[in-house]
């Protein structure tokens, strides 16, 4: 009835107004490729990229192409998509890995990591990202979702991208095994995404 309608507004509003947000910026000088594992040559290019020159004041687990394989090829229980920025000499400017799974009982399609390379702008992250929302809406799932910190190297304040923040907060506490770690530093930022963690 009436009410049905009314109360599917807000949503669509939320949706329209989300992808619009996302799509603002987006790089259209790269092309995104889907891949269902590594590409082990051109990803481990690009962490050599990032190795030589990583985000200033970051913590990041490394993303050897090696380290790749083992965290998302070779888990026996989850299928990952590989979101691949690619310019037009076919170099890999950054990626974002999604997964299909539920959040809160929700489909959802989740963003489990990112790495861009270095000078690579907010818009080949913005595209990468639209990809993600296309396949999601694709495959028929309710939302993307993403977890974050504040600040971070790579992922602006997510508000800017389209998202909404979750009211859900979780405590990363760290023990410096040595005197004097750079790990200590408050200032530092960390790169840290689901992709670091064992959920999805």
């Amino acid at each position: 009835g009436l009410a049905t309608v009314l109360g599917a507004v807000p949503g669509l509003l939320l949706r329209t107004f989300g992808a619009f947000r996302l799509r603002r910026g987006a790089d259209a000088s790269v092309t995104i490729e889907r891949r269902d594992t590594v590409d082990r040559v051109r990803l481990e290019a690009l962490w050599q990229r990032v190795e030589r020159a990583p985000p200033e004041r970051t913590v990041l687990q490394e993303r050897t192409a090696r380290y790749l394989e083992w965290r998302f090829d070779r888990n026996p229980r989850r299928d990952y998509v590989w979101h691949l920025a690619v310019d037009r000499s076919g170099v890999v400017q950054g990626f974002v890995v999604s997964r299909l799974a539920k959040l809160l009982a929700v489909d959802a399609t989740i963003v489990v990591d990112v790495l861009l390379a270095p000078g690579v702008g907010e818009g080949v992250l913005r595209r990468l990202l639209v990809d993600v929302r296309e396949l999601a809406v694709q495959r028929g799932a309710a939302m993307v979702a993403m977890m974050v910190t504040q600040p971070e190297p790579y992922v602006p304040p997510p508000a800017r991208l389209g998202f909404l923040s979750a009211p859900y907060r979780f405590s990363f506490i760290t023990r410096p095994l040595v005197k004097g770690c750079r790990t200590e530093d408050d200032g530092l930022r960390w790169h840290l995404m689901w992709g670091d963690t064992d959920d999805l």
